[in-house]
C-alpha cells in the first residue's frame, strides 16, 4: 500500500504599517544641558568621612604574597602596582552613553526611568545600578527619586 501525504499550502498576505518616527530624549537635548552635565562630571568628587574606630590592620595572606615572592624567587621584579585614582579624577566619556544618562538627569525636572532607558538602551536594571553606582558613588553626585502621581518615576540631580 502507497500511503500519499497532500499539503495544502496558503497565500497570506502581510500590510506593513509605518509609524511617525519619535526623536529619543538624548535628541532632544541643548547645548545647555550637556555644558550644564559636563560641568557636573568634572566637580570635584567630595571626601569620605573617615571612619570613627580603625580597624587593625591584617597580614596579608600566602595567597596575596605569593606573586611577588614568585617574582624574587625566579630573578624578576615583582609587577608595579597601580596608584589609585584621586578623588573627583573620576569621568566619563562626553558622548558615551553614561553621559547621555547624566546629562538627562541634571535637565529641570529631571528625566522618567522609561527616557533613560530609551536614550542609553539599557533595561532598567542597568540604568538603576548606573545611576546608583556610577552616578551616585564614582562621581559622587546626589541623585533624587521620585514617583509622580501617574506611578512614573522621575530621576534628577538633588
Amino acid at each position: 500500500m502507497k500511503s500519499t501525504n497532500k499539503t495544502k499550502t496558503t497565500k497570506t498576505t502581510t500590510t506593513k504599517t509605518t509609524t511617525p518616527k519619535t526623536t529619543t530624549p538624548a535628541e532632544n537635548l541643548t547645548l545647555a544641558d550637556v555644558a550644564k552635565a559636563e560641568s557636573i562630571l568634572k566637580a570635584p568628587k567630595p571626601a569620605k568621612k573617615a571612619r570613627e574606630t580603625a580597624k587593625p590592620a591584617k597580614t596579608p595572606s600566602r595567597k596575596a604574597m605569593k606573586p611577588e615572592a614568585a617574582a624574587r624567587r625566579h630573578g624578576r621584579k615583582p609587577a608595579a602596582k597601580k596608584a589609585p585614582k584621586a578623588d573627583g579624577e573620576a569621568t566619563l566619556k562626553p558622548e558615551s552613553k553614561g553621559a547621555k544618562i547624566v546629562a538627562l538627569i541634571s535637565r529641570k525636572g529631571g528625566a522618567t526611568a522609561a527616557e533613560l532607558q530609551k536614550a542609553a538602551g539599557w533595561q532598567a536594571h542597568s540604568v538603576r545600578g548606573f545611576l546608583s553606582a556610577v552616578a551616585g558613588k564614582k562621581l559622587g553626585l546626589k541623585v533624587a527619586s521620585e514617583r509622580r502621581e501617574d506611578g512614573e518615576r522621575v530621576y534628577s540631580i538633588a
